[in-house]
């Protein structure tokens, strides 16, 4: 389940053009004939934009919900002092 602060924050990572875009057809119910003619465009066309924009909201909602990568074992490891162990 996406929580509404990760779905607000990955909506503001999109341009102007995606919201809309998306918005037409989700919040407005919209079909895809209606929303082309709005943005003065082909169907076809409106469904690649629609099909990019959601791909793109989906990529930011997987960040979000990703932890930080985990560190592995050469990312922990401090390299010794090899100027101490010569005496420098």
């Amino acid at each position: 389940m996406i929580a509404g602060a990760d779905l607000e924050a990955a909506w503001t990572r999109l341009t102007t053009a995606q919201q809309e875009t998306i918005a037409l057809t989700v919040l407005d119910g919209l079909s895809s004939q209606q929303a082309a003619m709005i943005l003065g465009v082909s169907p076809v066309a409106y469904r690649l934009r629609l099909m990019r924009a959601r791909r793109v909201l989906g990529a930011h909602l997987r960040v979000s919900k990703d932890p930080a990568p985990p560190t592995t074992a050469r990312q922990q490891h401090t390299p010794p002092d090899t100027y101490q162990s010569e005496g420098r």
